[in-house]
Formats: C-alpha cells, sequence, structure tokens
C-alpha cells in the first residue's frame, strides 16, 4: 500500500457472540504527514509507526509517534531498505535490503533498542513475515510460498501458485499461511490460504464481487480479523481497506468494508519540470493529479494518465486544449506518442484480461488494439519512420520476451536474445535496442 499523505484508520468491534459476528468499523481517521512521499509497509507497535518511504532513489524507514508528531530515521547501516515486519515483543524489525532482483533479497533482523542487524541464515525472497510466536519465518520468492525456521534453517516449500505471491502472513495460531498470487498477464490480484503443513491450499472469497481485485491483507494482532486492501476500477479508481472474520462458520465468513472514500489508500501524482533558470522544480499541469506523462516530437502536446481514475488525456504543453480519450472501466498507461504526432500508443488494463497495447488518434475515437492474443503486452515503442511497434511480450506462465509487430502487415518477430527483457527502446538511428530486465 502506497500513500502520498500517511493516514492511520482506527477500528472496534464487540466480541463475536454465537450467533453472529459484529463488523468491525473505522472509528478515527489521523493524518500524519503532508510531504507528498510515497510510503508503503506500515507497521505498528500501539506507540510507534514504523513506514518505508521512497527517498529519490532509495528506501528509508520512519519511526513516527502515534500520540505526537515526533519522527526519526530508524539508523541501520544499509543505504536502501525495507521494514516487512515487527516481532511480536516489538524488540526488532524483520528488514530487507533493496538489491539485486526483488525475489532475491535477504532478509535481516535489526534489533530497535541497540544492537547490530544480523542476517537470518541464506534465504532469500520477498515481503516475509514473522509468526505470532516468533518461532517461525513466511516468505515467498517467484511463484513459491515458504516456511522456515526463525533463525533461517529448516526452509520448505509448501505452496506454488499460478503468478507471483507476496504479502504472506501466518494465523496466530501458526496452523494457516494467508498471502496474495498476482496474475500479471491476467491483471488480477487473489487472496490465498494454505496450511502451514502445504496442505489444504484454496483461494478465499472465490465467488465475492472483488476477488480478483484483493490483496495485500494481514490479520490483527488478536487473530480475529483478515485486513486486507481492494482496488476497484469503476466508477472511478480507488482503494479501499476491508476485514474479514475469522471464523469456522462460513455463514458469517465474509468481508465487511472499513473504507469508502474520498481518501483512497493508493498514491497521487503531481507533474512538474525542472526550472534550469531558478533551478526549482515547477508544476507542468496545475490542478491535475497525472502520471505517466510523454511528449510529442515537436513538442507542442502532452499526453499523461489521471490519478486515480487512469484514464488517458493529451493536452498541448501549456496545459491548454486537454481531452479525455479513454474512460473507466478501462485503465490506461505509458502513452507513447507516434513520430508524426497524431496517434498514441498506450497500455490497456482491465481487470481479468490481459493487458494489451492501444492505439489512438489525437483528437479521440475508438482505439485499436495493435495485436489480438491472449498473453500481455506493455511499454511501446514507435520506429523512428512510425511503421513498427516494439513492445515488452508477457507470458502467462511468467517471464516474457521483446516483439516487434509491423502495423500495416501485422507480421511479429520476436527480438532474438531477448529472453527476460521488457521495456525496450530504441537508439535513435535504429540499430540498437536497450530494456530492462524483469527483475
Amino acid at each position: 500500500m502506497s500513500v502520498a499523505a500517511l493516514a492511520v484508520a482506527a477500528y472496534c468491534a464487540e466480541q463475536p457472540k454465537a450467533a453472529t459476528v459484529t463488523a468491525p468499523a473505522v472509528s478515527s481517521v489521523k493524518q500524519f504527514t503532508h510531504d507528498g512521499i510515497a510510503k508503503t509497509n506500515l507497521i505498528s507497535d500501539e506507540s510507534h509507526l514504523y513506514v518505508t518511504e521512497w527517498l529519490a532513489a532509495r528506501h528509508v524507514v520512519i519511526k513516527y509517534s502515534i500520540n505526537g508528531a515526533d519522527h526519526a530515521f530508524v539508523p541501520v547501516r544499509f543505504n536502501d531498505f525495507q521494514a516487512l515486519d515487527i516481532s511480536r515483543d516489538h524488540s526488532s524489525l524483520l528488514i530487507a535490503p533493496k538489491q539485486g532482483s526483488a525475489d532475491n533479497a535477504e532478509f535481516w533482523s535489526l534489533p530497535l533498542n541497540a544492537g547490530a542487524p544480523h542476517k537470518i541464515g541464506e534465504l532469500a525472497g520477498r515481503d516475509a513475515s514473522w509468526s505470532a510466536d516468533g518461532t517461525h519465518l513466511t516468505y515467498g520468492k517467484g511463484s513459491s510460498l515458504y516456511i522456515a525456521n526463525a533463525d533461517g534453517t529448516g526452509a520448505r516449500e509448501v505452496f506454488i501458485a499460478d503468478g507471483s505471491v507476496f504479502a504472506p502472513h501466518l494465523s496466530v495460531d501458526g496452523k494457516r499461511i494467508r498471502f496474495t498470487v498476482s496474475n500479471v498477464a491476467l491483471n488480477t490480484t487473489a487472496l490465498w490460504e494454505v496450511n502451514s503443513d502445504g496442505s489444504n491450499s484454496h483461494a478465499l472469497l472465490n465467488d465475492w464481487q472483488h476477488a480478483t481485485a484483493a490483496c495485500c491483507g494481514g490479520w490483527t494482532a488478536d487473530g480475529r480479523y483478515y485486513i486486507f486492501q481492494v482496488t476497484e476500477t469503476s466508477p472511478t479508481t480507488v482503494t479501499t481497506m476491508w476485514a474479514l472474520p475469522d471464523t469456522a462458520n462460513s455463514a458469517y465468513n465474509m468481508p465487511s468494508q472499513l473504507t469508502t472514500g474520498p481518501i483512497s489508500f493508493g498514491n497521487a501524482s503531481m507533474s512538474v519540470k525542472f526550472d534550469g533558470a531558478t533551478k526549482k522544480f515547477v508544476s507542468l499541469l496545475s490542478g491535475v493529479s497525472a502520471t505517466d506523462l510523454d511528449f510529442s516530437a515537436d513538442g507542442k502536446w502532452a499526453s499523461y494518465v489521471a490519478v486515480p481514475d487512469g484514464t488517458l488525456w493529451r493536452c498541448r504543453t501549456d496545459g491548454s486544449d486537454r481531452r479525455q480519450l479513454t474512460s473507466t472501466p478501462d485503465r490506461t498507461a505509458l502513452p507513447r506518442w507516434s513520430p508524426d504526432g497524431n496517434q498514441i500508443a498506450y497500455v490497456s488494463m482491465q481487470l481479468g484480461k490481459p493487458w494489451k497495447i492501444s492505439i489512438i488518434s489525437r483528437d479521440g475515437g475508438a482505439p485499436q488494439d495493435i495485436l489480438v492474443e491472449s498473453h500481455g503486452q506493455i511499454d511501446a515503442n514507435w520506429s523512428r519512420d512510425g511503421s513498427r511497434i516494439m513492445f515488452g511480450y508477457l507470458r502467462v506462465e511468467g517471464g516474457g520476451t521483446i516483439r516487434i509487430v509491423n502495423l500495416s502487415t501485422h507480421e511479429v518477430t520476436t527480438v532474438p536474445g531477448s529472453d527476460g527483457l521488457f521495456s525496450p527502446r530504441w537508439s535513435p538511428d535504429g540499430r540498437y535496442i536497450a530494456a530492462l530486465s524483469i527483475d
């Protein structure tokens, strides 16, 4: 969960009775920051919040006092790291230095009062958490879910998912693990549960209306509720918080919505440019929350994705002549102007469907898909003459390659040696390609 201004919601509920389960409710909301810095991984010890903040090109952890405005950096020898969990006795943070690929992060235990951090065995993965009694640790690595002893020994695989595993948490009694499975090709996330011994794996909330948009959950300290988030895309995009009672009675085991807005537990974006004369950042599109800006080759036009709606817009670079080109529930990303400035290629995202690259006129109208297929497409790059588009091709089973489509003949070629790469860019002379690795 990433927020530009940190807000904390407190909830309360009566003790569940034999026949009913009282839904929890938000009792108060308090804003802690107004700094516009992206934040994630909120962890509480009941008197403080430990928040991972993204400062420029690195991550740091800030300790906020819940009852006051005091805050301070959590000192550690790592220049770029994130906090994943806190021990039940509130004496240590589980941290992961940000180095190498996301699925191969090391896990370290950081004492909060005194002492140096120590590495937890030879474990490597992502999104780890401790058990309530501190004896075990669960983590994801790629499509696999693992559990290990707290010292890093005895690691064993308990589940293999059809997608990437993240946000795993053990139940308070240590008998079950709940986690999120992300399917990038289908643009979905789903909550899953498995017993700690690997038995009884199943998706949660299969028949629930938001099942394919739920993610990132964790149990309350008493184990009575599992709190998670849902990102809805219609009529507007908003991320809301939900609570699932942890009860054996299936009749009462349905989520209750904790937040409805207007606060979205997501992030807002402001478009700025650097003024070389004043040496300051100044607003580009005043009053617009936007991301993914791109400019036409002649410098007269700009395209952007509105936040939080995810709709595609274009305007002149002075902010005038704005026009909305797409509408919800279609979400867009990474718009790219054609060399002649008449069209925009962008990533179209709809829940439960593979990402696809579409092209739309600068003046609007019906978009056209560059290819009709069942695999994901991402990050278009036009050839210099505008006759071809190069893009990242995402496989359902994971990984990807770089492909090029001829817009006239629809012939598709795969770039040799591009396995595991995406986000391609042609060099100005068209002789070379630069790309990113999947990790």
